[in-house]
């Protein structure tokens, strides 16, 4: 997560924005960009939330939990 200066969850969402994974990202600094940890989908997303880390335990949010959004 190169420039990120706090640690994120990271919540991919599936297209009817359905959870498919979620991962919490930690700060790497002084990391090369060869060396950055990348933070993948276990299955097909379409997006990705980004919130302040562990927010998603507090929420009890887990896999297969629909979000409700409302996009343009």
């Amino acid at each position: 997560m190169k420039n990120t200066k706090i640690p994120l969850d990271m919540i991919f969402l599936d297209p009817q924005f359905n959870v498919v994974t979620i991962h919490t990202a930690t700060v790497q600094p002084n990391t090369s960009d060869f060396a950055l940890k990348q933070y993948t989908s276990s299955l097909p997303s379409k997006y990705v939330i980004e919130i302040n880390a562990n927010l998603s335990k507090s929420l009890n949010l887990n896999i297969g939990d629909k979000i409700n959004l409302s996009l343009p």
